[in-house]
């Protein structure tokens, strides 16, 4: 049996990360006591395979790794960022920047939304930090408009935050699930090709170095 005691001021949702020493199996206790609050909770720990002990390994990049998942990756000196890597798909390295699969997570969001990033990396989620220029269009959303469409905000008609010029060539982040009758679009699709009564229902954006 392995204990831990947490005893320190808790902020709500607080995310812990644990890193238990290699020799611990079994049982493991763990009482986090905040300034108003306690909980006590345990858990059993087995060792890792090799592919997961990788998973849990701090890394430079996704170039590091060979097994798709969360990585916890280093950003700079003093700071590192958890990111999912895509080790599977065409020669491996990517960092997973966007992904829909179930229509779990609202994406039409307000542009501070987008800048953090919202969502979970194992689910649906978009990842902060990845507002930069597209093609020389600025991203917008609902309530903050940088498209060079003259007549509104087609972030807003289209129900779409994306990196609009001055028409819509992508829907990605657009309603999921076919039509939405409050807005112009029919769903998520890409580049004018789906038909409109059509959507598509997986979507992963992906970056790696050249």
């Amino acid at each position: 049996m392995f204990n831990i005691s947490i005893d320190a001021p808790v902020p709500i949702r607080t995310k812990f990360r644990i890193q238990l020493p290699s020799y611990v199996e079994g049982r493991v206790n763990v009482s986090l006591i905040g300034t108003n609050i306690r909980c006590d909770t345990s858990f059993f720990v087995t060792p890792l395979s090799e592919a997961e002990t990788e998973r849990w390994t701090d890394v430079n990049s996704c170039s590091d790794v060979s097994v798709s998942g969360i990585y916890n990756v280093t950003i700079s000196v003093t700071e590192k960022k958890e990111v999912y890597c895509e080790a599977e798909v065409d020669g491996g390295g990517w960092t997973v920047i966007m992904r829909r699969m179930d229509g779990s997570v609202d994406f039409l969001r307000e542009w501070e939304d987008y800048k953090l990033g919202f969502g979970s990396l194992d689910a649906e989620f978009w990842a902060a930090n990845a507002l930069k220029l597209h093609n020389g269009c600025q991203f917008s959303t609902e309530t903050v408009d940088h498209d060079t469409y003259e007549y509104g905000n087609l972030a807003s008609f289209y129900g779409s935050p994306w990196w609009h010029c001055d028409t819509v060539d992508a829907c990605l982040t657009g309603y999921y699930g076919g039509y939405d009758s409050n807005k112009l679009t029919k769903g998520i699709g890409w580049l004018r090709t789906w038909p409109y009564d059509m959507h598509a229902k997986y979507v992963c954006l992906m970056i790696r170095p050249n």
